[in-house]
Formats: C-alpha cells, sequence, structure tokens
C-alpha cells in the first residue's frame, strides 16, 4: 500500500493540474499491487483514491538442458544394418513448451513417423520429447543427426542442440585382390604385394599362405 501527499507554498494542498507518476520494478508472477493517493484539501477533508492494479506478468523460460536419451553430445551410435534404431530427444523445463527440430547432416528432417509429446512436469514448466525412428542402410554409415530446441527465449545465433553420428555395421562384400593378375608370370624370388579389398565396415580379412589360414584385423582400410 503506498501513500503520496503534495505539498505546496508550505499548505496542504493540490493543485488540479499537477500529475504524479509511480514507477515499479522488479515485479514477479504473483505480483498484485494497490495504489492509495491521499489528497489533503484546505478544509483538511481527506481524499482517498485507491487502485489495485493486476499485473500479467508471464514470463517465457527456455529450456534447462536438451540430450539425445543414452547419448552424450557428439556421441558415435553404433547399428547393424537394418536394424530399428530410435533416437529420443529430450528439451527439460521450459516455460512455454519448447519445439523440437531434427536434422540429418545440417539438413532440416520432416517425417511423418515422428512421435512428440509434451508434459507439465512442474507448475508452468514443461518439458518435450520427440522419438525418431529409423531404419539405417549401410549408406547411412556416418550420418549425423541432430536435435534441435526451438523456443523463444533462445537466442537465434545460440541454438541449444546435441549431435549425434551413425556408426552402421554391415557385413564386407566379396573379396578381390590387388597387385596380381590371373595368368601372370612370377620370377623366382621376386617380391609381390597382393593387396586383398572388400567392401565392408569393421570386419576381418582371412588369407591363405600356403595353405596356412592367416587372419588379420585391419584398422582404417576398409572401402
Amino acid at each position: 500500500m503506498h501513500e503520496f501527499t503534495h505539498e505546496s507554498n508550505n499548505k496542504k494542498q493540490i493543485a488540479k493540474s499537477q500529475e504524479f507518476a509511480l514507477n515499479t520494478a522488479v515485479l514477479t508472477s504473483n505480483d498484485c499491487i494497490a495504489f492509495l493517493c491521499k489528497v489533503e484539501t484546505l478544509k483538511h477533508c481527506i481524499v482517498y483514491v485507491q487502485h489495485r492494479l493486476f499485473l500479467p506478468f508471464n514470463p517465457s523460460a527456455p529450456p534447462s538442458s536438451i540430450e539425445i536419451q543414452g547419448y552424450s553430445n557428439n556421441a558415435k551410435v553404433e547399428v547393424r544394418e537394418n536394424q530399428d534404431l530410435t533416437l529420443k530427444c529430450i528439451v527439460a523445463n521450459s516455460k512455454p513448451a519448447a519445439q523440437i527440430i531434427w536434422f540429418r547432416n545440417n539438413v532440416e528432417y520432416k517425417i511423418d513417423n515422428r512421435n512428440d509429446k509434451v508434459e507439465e512436469i512442474t507448475p508452468k514448466r514443461f518439458t518435450t520429447t520427440s522419438n525418431l525412428k529409423l531404419k539405417p542402410t549401410a549408406a547411412d554409415d556416418y550420418t549425423e543427426y541432430t536435435c534441435q530446441a526451438k523456443h523463444k527465449a533462445l537466442a537465434p545465433d545460440m541454438p541449444m542442440r546435441s549431435i549425434v553420428q551413425l556408426s552402421v555395421l554391415y557385413p564386407p562384400g566379396p573379396p578381390y585382390i590387388q597387385g596380381y593378375t590371373q595368368g601372370e608370370t612370377l620370377r623366382r624370388g621376386q617380391t609381390v604385394e597382393l593387396i586383398c579389398n572388400s567392401r565392408g565396415d569393421h570386419h576381418k580379412y582371412i588369407y591363405f599362405t600356403n595353405d596356412l589360414l592367416r587372419c588379420l584385423t585391419l584398422k582404417d582400410s576398409a572401402t
């Protein structure tokens, strides 16, 4: 409750043209302020004018976190070829509820089989979840998927996002040998480099030397 009086020329009076302004700051969402203006006339007749002001104060709050459940940011997700995979994005504790945008290799990924859900976790605080269902093929190896929050309290130049990269496991194709042509004649003592190639991912190379089975695991050389 606020009381205002005005004195002029040492007499308690108020000019009809005089106006008073009150600036308020640091308001909360539940503010309801009552103002009381008291005017004393020369005859000491006190006039009260009361005004109760309800201030609509409904600030937005950005999400507190974003994650693709089960994976840290920039994690590799190993999945077998043609195996079902669900990426679940969680954007927590925003006001109002945030929207979720998916990207595939930095291009917005719009599909029909999304399953988004909004829950009010605490009063006026919301968590949004989105499930992205995939069935990766060999062509999806090294593909990045990004989950990004869209909210009016987030700065456009500072997006809130989480990223994972697929590592698709698929079987090797038929092997082929480089360094020797069928029917080629070799001289005794000649050094020949034979290269065994096979298209696949994370697999082993098996070869024979004088009927002895040997197995090698080669790193960073599969194509």
